[in-house]
């Protein structure tokens, strides 16, 4: 089944007026529809992370009053008592239905449910937030937030669909991409310390460096502008912390 066919609210339907992005991923195998540029780029970060299992956008929606999930927002309005629902007052302060952003199932036991939203929005709305985690925790689940502080550094969409198409590589190449690594790494271990991409650029492939990023051969900080030569690297020996780009909770 498609992602678009489980979410709560589909998007980039016939008549709809809003925007839909689709964002290429490799933990689901096909697109994500979300509708903003910062759910995109939650989307990408949270696809390279080596944490997450699976994904999911606009997952379910709740009934905060109810204590109830419900697989799509029409059957949350008409759940006994009803609630009326105003288009674009999602945030009116006496919400009782909320559908996330992003559902996600990761290493830890506990299902995520991300929020994206800008920094400066969020703070408006933390009262809010407490409650939804509140009512959500009982329900199981953990509420975190992804906001343009986390993800809105220039280069990082960049850097970020790099990976995704690194890790694709390995996963649909596996032994080219082995050979790939093995190159880097017979270039890399000269080094103890950090070092600069144009320092090794000349001596292995542009693909071998970003499937060594990829991998954890070497590292990068993601946020630290688009990976050019002067991009401090190092080794990482199969560490991939660099890829979890978002406070997961863990």
């Amino acid at each position: 089944m498609k992602n678009e066919d489980l979410m709560a609210r589909p998007l980039g339907k016939r008549g709809q007026q809003k925007v839909t992005y689709l964002v290429g991923s490799n933990t689901n195998d096909g697109d994500l529809k979300v509708e903003s540029e910062l759910e995109a780029l939650t989307a990408l970060a949270l696809d390279i992370d080596p944490r997450v299992l699976s994904i999911r956008a606009q997952p379910c929606t709740f009934r905060l009053d109810l204590r109830m999930r419900f697989d799509t927002s029409k059957e949350a309005r008409v759940a006994s008592p009803e609630k009326s629902f105003i288009p674009g007052d999602a945030e009116n302060s006496s919400e009782e239905i909320y559908t996330p952003d992003f559902e996600v199932e990761w290493t830890n036991p506990v299902m995520l449910l991300v929020e994206t939203k800008p920094a400066k929005a969020l703070l408006k709305i933390s009262e809010k937030m407490d409650r939804r985690r509140a009512v959500l925790g009982r329900l199981g689940y953990r509420l975190v937030t992804a906001t343009d502080e986390d993800i809105g550094h220039k280069g990082l969409r960049a850097n970020m669909a790099y990976m995704r198409d690194a890790q694709r590589f390995h996963t649909r190449k596996p032994v080219a991409s082995r050979i790939e690594m093995d190159a880097l790494q017979q270039v890399t271990t000269a080094y103890s310390g950090e070092f600069k991409l144009g320092d090794i650029r000349e001596r292995v492939s542009d693909n071998g460096i970003r499937v060594g990023l990829a991998n954890g051969v070497i590292a990068f900080d993601l946020r630290q502008g688009t990976l050019n030569n002067e991009s401090v690297l190092w080794n990482a020996f199969g560490e991939l912390s660099h890829l979890q780009l978002l406070n997961l909770g863990d």
